[in-house]
C-alpha cells in the first residue's frame, strides 16, 4: 500500500451546527458526519428516534385453514427472548383469514411475569371483519403492564364465545425503552 504524500491528503475538520453538541455516551441520539456540505455549513446532524424504532412480530397461531377453537385458555404462548429485554408492547393487532356466521372474537394477552392482562381494552374482531385495525374494539394497551423482560411469558386466552373464523394471527409491535 502506498502512503499519501501530506500535501496530497488533508484531513478535513468541521465544526458542529451551533447548538450541536456531540455526545457519544447519548445512545438516544444518532449523529452523521455531512461531508457533502461547505466547511461553514452543518457538520452533524442531531434525530432523536426513540420513538420511531419498532419491531413487528407477525405470529401465525392457526393456518389459514385451521378453525379458531371457542373459548380456549393458554392455547398459546409467546416466550420473550433476550433480545426484546428492556422492549413494551406498543400494539396489538388480530387478523383472521375468514370469518363466517359469528358474532366475535376478543384476544387477551397475559404477561405471566407480572399476572395481568396487557391490555385497558382487550381487542376484538367483528364478525363481519378479519381484522381488529378496523372493529369496534381495537384493544388499548395498559402501559403499566407493557414492559418486557427476557424469560416473560405472554399467555393467549380466547375470551368470547364466537363462531366461525379461520386462521388466527397477532401482529405484536415492541418498542425499544431508552432511558
Amino acid at each position: 500500500m502506498t502512503d499519501f504524500p501530506s500535501g496530497v491528503y488533508t484531513p478535513r475538520t468541521k465544526n458542529n451546527k451551533s447548538g450541536v453538541v456531540y455526545t457519544p455516551a447519548n445512545d438516544t441520539q444518532l449523529y452523521a458526519e455531512d461531508v457533502k456540505k461547505l466547511d461553514d455549513e452543518v457538520v452533524a446532524m442531531e434525530k432523536n428516534l426513540a420513538d420511531k424504532i419498532n419491531r413487528v412480530f407477525h405470529l401465525i397461531i392457526f393456518d389459514k385453514d385451521t378453525a379458531v377453537p371457542n373459548l380456549s385458555d393458554d392455547f398459546f404462548r409467546f416466550i420473550v427472548p433476550q433480545d426484546l429485554n428492556g422492549y413494551k408492547i406498543v400494539n396489538v393487532g388480530l387478523l383472521v383469514n375468514a370469518s363466517g356466521d359469528v358474532d366475535a372474537m376478543e384476544l387477551d394477552i397475559t404477561n405471566s411475569r407480572l399476572s395481568q392482562s396487557i391490555f385497558s381494552q382487550i381487542p376484538m374482531i367483528n364478525g363481519d371483519g378479519l381484522t381488529s385495525y378496523n372493529s369496534d374494539q381495537p384493544g388499548t394497551i395498559n402501559t403499566n403492564y407493557d414492559d418486557l423482560q427476557t424469560g416473560d411469558q405472554l399467555i393467549f386466552d380466547l375470551e368470547q364465545e364466537f363462531g366461525d373464523f379461520d386462521g388466527l394471527q397477532v401482529a405484536l409491535t415492541v418498542q425499544k425503552v431508552i432511558t
